[in-house]
């Protein structure tokens, strides 16, 4: 009797963790089809609010484009002026991209809740930062700029550019402090990763600075051809196989970052050598460990837009 109710026991018991776990796959299977839900949608959301600031743009209507805009927006034009949020909904500014008269093209890349979108029209791009906030997608940035005729076949043969030419000054602003303080964890472990990056790009280290950079990430500036990894790692080789051994790294003159959770924005506004005032918009995303052991950021997105009409100015040598 003893050896039949615990036969029965052990039934009953295997039936219900059976049944657990079925019911555990089950409620599982639900929760990935749900988030691959939340995805699809999210992502049509985003696009129709882009759309929306598009037509409300063209509309002139400030409501609607107040709707839509961060508390802490900002606009970078391609001729470096520099617009908060107040600024645009007082002026509403032309886009630059509806001057074209060119067809419009949106490539959406994806950081979680931060959406990273490159609209092109002609020469011009404009990347434009969306995040979803508690009310819905709200525009936080727009870094907009004219890019030059991308040339056909590979880079041409080598001849010294002027940075190439003069004495490099030591890397101490980014390299190892830059006037802005962070307010959150997550945005001082991006500067740190992004500080190793100048490192590896000032000491011409790219096997250091490919660490702190995503595969996909292309660099994009005003008035040059778009610039991926791969390529940009190339040119400072070969940069080195002609006897240069170090880079000039852009000061930063003024910097702001902005915590978004899953992706930290840097807004900046830099001093190349002998070159012109450049803000430069920047995303980071978290991709391993540093080798302090702190949380890695790599950067994923990177636009630069001179100030156009400033002089050339230079540099005191250290």
């Amino acid at each position: 009797m003893l050896t039949t109710f615990m036969d029965a026991t052990m039934k009953r018991t295997e039936f219900f963790l059976l049944q657990s776990i079925f019911a555990s796959l089950f409620l599982t299977l639900i929760s990935i089809e749900s988030y691959a839900q939340v995805e699809v949608q999210d992502a049509q959301t985003v696009l129709l609010a882009n759309t929306l600031f598009d037509e409300a743009m063209d509309g002139e209507n400030r409501p609607a484009i107040d709707a839509l805009l961060d508390s802490e927006f900002s606009w970078v034009f391609p001729d470096g002026s520099y617009y908060s949020r107040s600024d645009a909904l007082v002026t509403l500014p032309e886009t630059a991209l509806s001057k074209t008269g060119e067809t419009v093209s949106v490539v959406e890349r994806v950081y979680g809740r931060v959406r990273a979108l490159e609209v092109s029209s002609g020469l011009v791009r404009a990347l434009r930062i969306w995040v979803l906030r508690a009310e819905g997608w709200r525009l936080l940035h727009i870094n907009e700029l004219v890019k030059r005729v991308e040339p056909e076949g590979g880079p041409g043969p080598y001849r010294p550019a002027f940075r190439d030419t003069v004495p490099v000054p030591t890397c101490e602003n980014p390299c190892e402090s830059v006037p802005y303080v962070p307010v959150t964890q997550r945005s001082r472990d991006a500067l740190l990763s992004w500080q190793q990056q100048e490192i590896g790009g000032h000491t011409m280290d790219m096997d250091l600075w490919g660490a702190y950079v995503t595969d996909d990430w292309v660099g994009q500036r005003a008035g040059g051809q778009r610039n991926p990894k791969a390529r940009r790692i190339a040119l400072t080789n070969r940069r080195k196989e002609n006897g240069v051994s170090a880079s000039a790294q852009a000061t930063v003159l003024q910097m702001r970052l902005y915590d978004l959770e899953d992706a930290v924005l840097m807004v900046s506004l830099t001093q190349g050598l002998r070159g012109r005032p450049e803000y430069r918009t920047r995303i980071f995303v978290h991709d391993g460990m540093r080798a302090d052991g702190g949380p890695l950021y790599k950067m994923a997105e990177s636009y630069g837009q001179i100030v156009v009409g400033t002089p050339v100015f230079g540099r005191e040598q250290n």
